[in-house]
């Protein structure tokens, strides 16, 4: 339930927070205009899954600024870490890179399940999901 004259969302978003997506917008296109120099790399090709993932990169950024809820908030961390999972395993297909890779998915596991038990701590304290509510709430 929400306290009165409390309003969920959007509402609740920082006034730079457009601002800061226009940024994080300007930021991937001047990183992407340099990559067609990087499509052969000492005569080998380097893949071109790089150019989905960083702008993919870029949206869940944008999801996560104006995320105001701790469960968009994890997905969107999620999805974000799922394309560093896969961006450091894409260069080689040698065994170290792939033990890094491994090890990479193991340590986000263990962090993701920190973040979880914190939101579910903050839940438990507050009983709101919303945390510009939760915020509130607990002051």
């Amino acid at each position: 339930m929400l306290p009165v004259g409390a309003t969920p969302g959007w509402s609740t978003i920082s006034s730079s927070v457009p601002f800061i997506k226009v940024m994080v917008l300007i930021v991937t296109l001047i990183s992407l205009m340099p990559m067609h120099g990087w499509i052969c790399h000492n005569g080998r090709r380097i893949s071109y899954e790089i150019f989905t993932f960083i702008p993919l990169c870029a949206a869940t950024n944008m999801i996560l600024l104006t995320a105001d809820e701790f469960s968009t908030i994890f997905v969107a961390l999620e999805i974000q870490s799922f394309f560093f999972y896969i961006g450091v395993a894409l260069r080689d297909k040698s065994s170290q890179l792939n033990a890094a890779a491994i090890g990479y998915f193991i340590q986000g596991s263990v962090s993701s399940a920190l973040i979880l038990t914190g939101f579910a701590l903050i839940y438990s304290d507050t009983g709101m999901i919303s945390v510009s509510l939760a915020r509130q709430t607990s002051l």
